[in-house]
């Protein structure tokens, strides 16, 4: 006698790819893009342009630690406006005197 069992598989994000192999479950991607190759779907990585399979983002601002270059400082938008490679958040040079000088040259 040979036993049938049905398997129910769970799609969340309705995107045609099973939970169980999909590499972002919770959110749309079908083409289950991953430019990092890290295992996680680019729409899910904090970094996907770079590896990080482990997606830390110790300040949690939406930018994994690997890709943040202000990673224990708040600072979703990364600003570096004297463009110095530091973010802002984190740049003991940059003054006030420099932001404003950089703020005044945007509009000119």
């Amino acid at each position: 006698m040979l036993l049938a069992a049905t398997v129910w598989a769970t799609d969340s994000d309705l995107d045609g790819i099973d939970d169980g192999v999909d590499n972002c479950p919770y959110h749309y991607n079908p083409d289950q893009s991953d430019m990092d190759a890290d295992g996680i779907g680019d729409v899910c990585d904090e970094c996907p342009s770079v590896y990080n399979p482990d997606q830390s983002d110790v300040d949690a601002d939406g930018v994994g630690d690997v890709c943040d270059c202000c990673p224990y400082n708040y600072n979703p938008e990364q600003e570096d406006l004297n463009s110095n490679g530091i973010c802002d958040a984190c740049d003991p040079v940059f003054s006030k005197t420099e932001a404003w000088s950089v703020i005044k040259s945007l509009y000119r």
